[in-house]
């Protein structure tokens, strides 16, 4: 609506849409050179081959990226009139990951959450368990998005359906199942669960 110079339910919303970083190298000079090609997947890296396979087993958290990501958005609120009561995360995919991560992190911050075709895998040994999540999350409102016929982020896979079955069972939050007609997405893969938002974009936001 913005960008077509209509005016609608997003005005007066600040929106901050950072850019995850490609690699480790990308972020920290001292990594190691057999650690610097790791791709980025937000606050957790891991081969791309073992992201591709859902595999996470050899992933390990990112403190830097939590760091620059609460930096970025402590600064934005300092320098911008930014109502802290009203800070939203919305994310979708990978971003739909982040956004149930940033706010583990920052549980205080969001007046509500919105990951939307995500997951959360658990990774031992970094703080990266999907049962404390939810337990650090209980404070906080989520309105988690989904298309039950996603071919990418596939509702059956663990790191998707144990936290859907945990939010249900211990914060009573159901998941909005997106129509396949909307979350169709240009590859017919089922993934854009984000396109709930802009079928009705003045729903979307009288609901934030």
């Amino acid at each position: 609506l913005a960008e077509q110079g209509h005016q609608g339910p997003a005005d007066g919303f600040i929106g901050l849409a950072p850019c995850c970083p490609p690699n480790m190298a990308a972020i920290a000079e001292e990594t190691p050179k057999a650690l610097k090609r790791r791709k980025l997947f937000w606050f957790k890296s891991c081969e791309t081959f073992a992201y591709a396979a859902w595999n996470f087993s050899g992933a390990a958290r990112c403190a830097e990226v939590e760091l620059l990501t609460s930096e970025l958005l402590l600064h934005v609120c300092r320098e911008l009139p930014v109502d802290t009561t009203r800070i939203f995360f919305v994310g979708a995919s990978a971003g739909g990951y982040a956004v149930l991560r940033l706010a583990e992190l920052l549980p205080e911050v969001p007046a509500a959450i919105v990951p939307m075709a995500g997951y959360y895998p658990d990774i031992p040994g970094h703080d990266h368990d999907v049962t404390m999540l939810v337990e650090r999350l209980r404070g906080v409102q989520v309105w988690p998005m989904h298309c039950e016929s996603d071919r990418l982020c596939r509702p059956e896979l663990p790191h998707v359906k144990r936290l859907y079955e945990l939010l249900r069972e211990h914060r009573a939050v159901e998941v909005e199942w997106v129509p396949e007609a909307i979350a169709r997405g240009s590859h017919s893969n089922f993934h854009s669960a984000h396109q709930r938002i802009f079928s009705n974009p003045y729903a979307f936001f009288r609901s934030l």
